[in-house]
């Protein structure tokens, strides 16, 4: 069967430990997507610059803005791996995203 939406972004992620998942901005499109919530998922970090989602479902949530193919200003990922370590240690799952989920997040 064809796709009757060929250009519109898939919603991928990836679990890269038992705290992080990292993926495309397709969880924040209306809302925060319950298969995360399901995963226990309460903190959203995006590093998108073009547009801010506040993600509705999410205890905390943090956004760096940041352009697409360049890296996070050091400031910001000091503020980025701090907020990630800090809710990590309090075992919350945090999903870590930009636009296509494979240039800023990773």
């Amino acid at each position: 069967m064809m796709d009757p939406h060929p250009d519109k972004p898939v919603f991928e992620y990836d679990e890269i430990t038992d705290g992080i998942l990292i993926g495309t901005n397709q969880c924040c499109q209306v809302h925060f997507d319950k298969e995360l919530l399901t995963k226990g998922v309460t903190a959203d970090i995006s590093l998108e610059a073009e547009r801010l989602d506040a993600p509705f479902g999410v205890e905390s949530f943090l956004w760096l803005p940041t352009k697409d193919n360049f890296p996070p200003s050091p400031d910001q990922l000091k503020l980025g791996v701090r907020m990630l370590t800090d809710l990590v240690a309090q075992k919350k799952k945090v999903y870590v995203h930009c636009k296509n989920g494979h240039g800023r997040a990773p």
